[in-house]
Parts: structure tokens; sequence; C-alpha cells
């Protein structure tokens, strides 16, 4: 189903030198929820009138030519953004403002896309019984310790192909896929749909630890306060825990391109930031903006500085380990 909303507040012109009020479509899988806050901003301080077409399958459309038009896309993950470049649907960007704005470790190296929201993979413990000090690691997880205690989603999505991937390109494939398989030998239950019946289980007692990402739970929190589950932010002394993104680029569909990359950079700015992030419950992609409380709520964590893209060319890899190991 696809929504599409479209706001129309006219107020100061000529941001970032377009000083002509003009219509921009940007076409997202986030919820227009999630959104809404920031293209309204963006509408007010610019002039500027934004067509939002929120779809959550809007990135398989793009791909198989179902879309033909628009701006910009933002989508979720870097496989998935990753994709668009392959099959050259971006427009490359040259900004100064993005650069300086997203580290390079979560944009692209040829400047086709570029983070605006981060998310991190990381364990869940129940907060009851384990003591964070325990979890430093991934690897920790494989340990026979937690034999019975580990709770997992599946692999339907990428979310867990993306950690796979990570792991591949800092542990190396062999120990990536040790690891992996430590997880599955101390599963408590087979894998869950999602990480929301995770955190369920592990509130319920049915699993002591997981592995999800930590925007599930701030939201869960959000409903449930008193839940006993808390996220442990691990590799902090280290390389640091693993990152993915919501992001987007400029599509090659672009009637008005410096338009769009405008669009891109005032996401990419402190205020942006501020509006955009939080509508996920994602961490700011840049490092200068402030972090909401509720995503701070276990602290500001410590991001692996590997390239996205590096970590992109892993998903077959990745996919190779779950297949083998028989993850569903």
């Amino acid at each position: 189903m696809r929504t599409t909303y479209l706001y129309l507040s006219m107020a100061t012109m000529g941001f970032f030198g377009l000083a002509q009020a003009a219509d921009l479509k940007v076409y997202t899988i986030r919820s227009a929820e999630a959104m809404k806050p920031a293209v309204a901003a963006y509408e007010q301080q610019t002039g500027h009138k934004v067509t939002l077409v929120a779809d959550k399958d809007a990135g398989k459309k793009l791909l198989a030519g179902n879309i033909t038009d628009g701006d910009v896309f933002i989508g979720v993950d870097v496989d998935n953004l990753s994709k668009i470049s392959a099959a050259k649907l971006w427009l490359p960007i040259r900004s100064s403002v993005l650069n300086n704005n997203i580290p390079r470790a979560l944009r692209d190296q040829q400047n086709e896309w570029y983070g605006l929201g981060v998310r991190v993979r990381t364990p869940y413990y129940d907060s009851r019984q384990v003591k964070p000090s325990e979890i430093n690691t991934y690897a920790d997880l494989a340990q026979s310790k937690w034999q019975g205690k580990l709770c997992l989603r599946g692999t339907r999505g990428t979310y867990n192909q993306g950690l796979v991937a990570y792991l591949i390109e800092t542990e190396g494939k062999a120990k990536a896929k040790q690891i992996v398989a430590g997880w599955l030998k101390n599963l408590a239950a087979p894998p869950f749909d999602n990480d929301t019946k995770m955190i369920e289980a592990i509130a319920a007692g049915t699993c002591s630890v997981g592995i999800g990402n930590s925007y599930y739970l701030s939201r869960y929190l959000k409903d449930h306060p008193n839940t006993p589950v808390a996220a442990r932010y691990v590799n902090q002394s280290g390389r640091g825990v693993q990152a993915n993104i919501s992001g987007g680029g400029v599509l090659r569909t672009s009637q008005q391109p410096k338009l769009a990359q405008s669009f891109l950079e005032w996401l990419s700015s402190p205020a942006g930031q501020a509006l955009y992030a939080p509508g996920a419950e994602e961490f700011p992609a840049n490092p200068k903006a402030k972090v909401a409380d509720l995503v701070g709520h276990w602290g500001k964590p410590k991001l692996a500085n590997t390239s996205l893209n590096a970590i992109a060319k892993r998903y077959p890899e990745a996919q190779t380990i779950i297949d083998e190991l028989n993850w569903k």
C-alpha cells in the first residue's frame, strides 16, 4: 500500500542559494509519521513543497523499474542502498556539506548515498539476571555459558545478514562462521519473526540474552517502561558496535538535482538530524547532532569505523554462512 502526503507550508525562501520555491518528490520506505517532523520543518524553513511518498515496498519498486519519477529516495540498510547503486539509479553528489556532516564510514565512497540515521544491532539482556559486564563482544554470546539462554531473530530480513557481513569484514570469514555457529548452539528457542517477540521472550524468562536492533528496544520501552530488558553496546573498548543506516541519495530521474541535494544537506544538519533520527528511534549519523533522550537511554555508543561499502560487499558471503548453518 502506498501512502502519499503533501505538505504545503510556505515560508523563508532561498535555502542553499535556491531562491525560488519548487516542488520536491521524495520516495521513502520509512513511515510517513517518522518523516513528517523533518519534512514539515524543511518546508517551513525553505518554502519548498515536498510530496512524500511513504511506501514500504518503494525500494523493490525502484529496482523493478516501477518508479520512473522522483527526486530523492530514502531507504534502510546499506545492502538495499548498494543495490540501487549497482542498478545505476543514483546521481553522484558533490557536496562539501554532506561530506563534512556524515562520517566517511557512513556514506558511499562514490558519493551516491549518505547515511542519515544509524541503528546498531547489539545484545539485549535480562537486567534481573545478567550483568552487562558479562557481554563485551559478539563472540561472548557464542560461549558455552550461554547455552540454552540465547534468543535470536530469524534471517528473512537483512538485519542479521548485515551483522554477519560485519563479522566477516572485521573478524574474517572463518571466525565469523565460528561465532554464528556458537550462537545457534546456544539457542533457547527457535528464532523469532521479529525483535519485539525476542524482547518479550527475554522479559518472560524464556532466554536471558538476545541480539537485536537498538531502536526496537527503545520503541518497546516507550510503551512498556518497566520491561526488565536493556541493551549492551559491545566492542566499546575495540572497534565499536556494528552500525547500519537509513539513508538516501538523489535519483537519476530528478529534474532538479540541486534542490534534491539541498534537502539531503538539510537532513544531515544538526537541526535536520534532531527531527529525522528520533522519528525511527535512530542515532543521528551526524556526530555533531544531539542524541534523543530515549534513543540514548544506554548512552551514545562507539560505532565501528568500518566502511559500509566494504560490509555491503560481504552480504553474499554472509548469506552463505547463514545457509550452511541452517539459520532460518
